[in-house]
């Protein structure tokens, strides 16, 4: 039996190999602007699933460097903050060096007491040191400040189960005399 080859069969052989190179050029100029070869689960069901799991792998790996980010520079304000704190103690420590000496007039004790007592509020505020909303020295309780200054007393609030802590501040007219709290005046 002979095949008879007519004009409309070649016509749709050719039409259908246009279409065909027209979708495989279309699937080209994709891979070509995305970058990825498999841009469809369809297009390579074998790497998809190696897709996919690589794409999760590199979500973990950007959280961890989010986490990572957050950490340095927490740990950079606490750093900062303790690094201002010894600052504070070494100038406490001039002062009291200075305040020994017996030469010194009234009025100079008191100017190294004032400011003896703007470097412990110094301090307290260094302890109140905050990143991100965060209080870098509040330990599990990091949203509520470490230390409060109530009047002129600093406080540390209470842990869960633990006992109260007792403060312990200097009488500002008797320097040399320490004031329980039970006698200090509020």
């Amino acid at each position: 039996m002979a095949l008879r080859v007519t004009n409309i069969g070649t016509t749709n052989n050719f039409i259908e190999q246009i279409l065909n190179t027209r979708r495989d050029l279309e699937d080209s100029r994709a891979e070509i602007s995305s970058g990825y070869k498999v841009i469809n689960a369809s297009d390579d069901p074998g790497r998809a699933g190696t897709i996919a799991s690589l794409i999760a792998t590199s979500q973990r790996i950007d959280r961890h460097i989010a986490r990572i980010a957050f950490a340095t520079s927490y740990l950079e304000a606490q750093e900062g903050a303790v690094q201002s704190a010894n600052n504070v103690m070494i100038r406490l420590q001039e002062l009291a060096q200075q305040a020994a000496n017996d030469t010194n007039t009234q009025d100079i004790r008191e100017q190294i007491a004032d400011e003896v007592y703007q470097l412990r509020d110094t301090l307290g505020s260094l302890a109140n040191t905050r990143y991100q909303d965060l209080y870098v020295f509040g330990g599990l309780r990091d949203t509520t400040p470490p230390v409060t200054k109530v009047d002129d007393f600093f406080t540390v609030p209470p842990t869960a189960g633990a006992r109260e802590r007792t403060n312990w501040d200097f009488d500002r007219d008797d320097p040399s005399a320490l004031v329980p709290p039970s006698r200090q005046a509020t």
